[in-house]
């Protein structure tokens, strides 16, 4: 009879490694899904009963982590036709405050969001869920990078907007939003 060995997979050992960064970025993934819900439904109840406004906010997801260079991060996630303009070095308080003035902008008498949800107590509570999960978020960032648009926004910003670049350990997001009447 042959003797059995015993393979025992230890914190230290590669596979328990491999493990645990598959078991973390599944966690990571789990958390982009839960602010994008969160994102869908203040999007979708600023948007209801607005007048002749539209507020759009999408995290798009890079396929290739591997690139480095931010237009070509852009064009992977966004469009292969977008020329990204300048590139900068940003930080999660900008993502944040970016989020939270364009979810709470009140608009003009002729072109606003939603005003029976924008400012209410419901509106205040789905914003602080949302800026704490993308708080929670941002803070496993590596970096993070605003640039602007030279051509093929894939939203029309009128109102505002603001577009990041969120390099994460083993995923990069960019995340665009925009309003447009």
């Amino acid at each position: 009879m042959g003797s059995a060995a015993l393979h025992v997979t230890t914190k230290a050992s590669p596979v328990w490694a491999l493990v645990s960064r598959t078991l973390e970025a599944k966690r990571d993934m789990n958390e982009i899904l839960e602010l994008e819900v969160y994102l869908d439904e203040i999007l979708f109840k600023i948007n209801g009963l607005a007048l002749n406004y539209v507020a759009d906010i999408k995290l798009f997801l890079v396929k290739d982590i591997s690139l480095n260079n931010g237009g070509d991060i852009v064009r992977s996630a966004v469009d292969s036709s977008v020329k990204v303009g300048q590139i900068y070095e940003s930080n999660n308080k900008e993502v944040l405050d970016a989020i939270k003035r364009a979810l709470t902008y009140e608009g003009t008498e002729s072109s606003h969001p939603n005003m029976e949800f924008v400012g209410t107590e419901h509106h205040k509570y789905l914003m602080g869920l949302l800026l704490e999960k993308m708080g929670v978020c941002l803070r496993k960032a590596s970096n993070v990078q605003s640039f602007t648009f030279q051509r093929g926004h894939p939203f029309y910003p009128i109102y505002w907007d603001f577009s990041y670049i969120l390099k994460f350990r083993d995923s990069i997001y960019v995340l665009v939003g925009s309003s447009s009447d």
